[in-house]
């Protein structure tokens, strides 16, 4: 149901800066509307020590739902909005902007009216 992201610490401080309104606004937000956006929905910051104990060690991690979760999906896109360096190889678990792009034709994906209202 859940996953975790391991994030860099600027991303996590920069999540850390705006989670008020960011959970303010989740918490508002009907939760039986349909959306493809991931709810964060805790971050840590972990410190810990290596097995030797002489090193301390740190990660940021957010706690997402996992939208996959209970559904069967044939297809993953990772998209981030960018065309370069946004390919990869067809054979992979996810696909990447420049695939999504090739895959249909050129054309973009548009919504109707009423899928813009939801």
């Amino acid at each position: 149901r859940y996953l975790l992201k391991q994030v860099r610490p600027s991303e996590f401080w920069a999540f850390h800066e705006h989670a008020r309104p960011y959970f303010a606004f989740v918490r508002n937000t009907p939760s039986m509307l349909p959306s493809v956006l991931v709810k964060v929905l805790c971050a840590f910051h972990v410190e810990y020590r290596s097995a030797d104990k002489m090193k301390t060690q740190s990660q940021h991690v957010l706690v997402q739902e996992n939208l996959f979760f209970g559904h069967n999906v044939s297809r993953m896109c990772d998209l981030k909005g960018a065309h370069r360096n946004r390919g990869g190889e067809d054979d992979n678990e996810t696909v990447l902007d420049e695939n999504l792009f090739r895959a249909n034709d050129g054309y973009p994906l548009l919504l109707s009216e009423a899928a813009k209202q939801q």
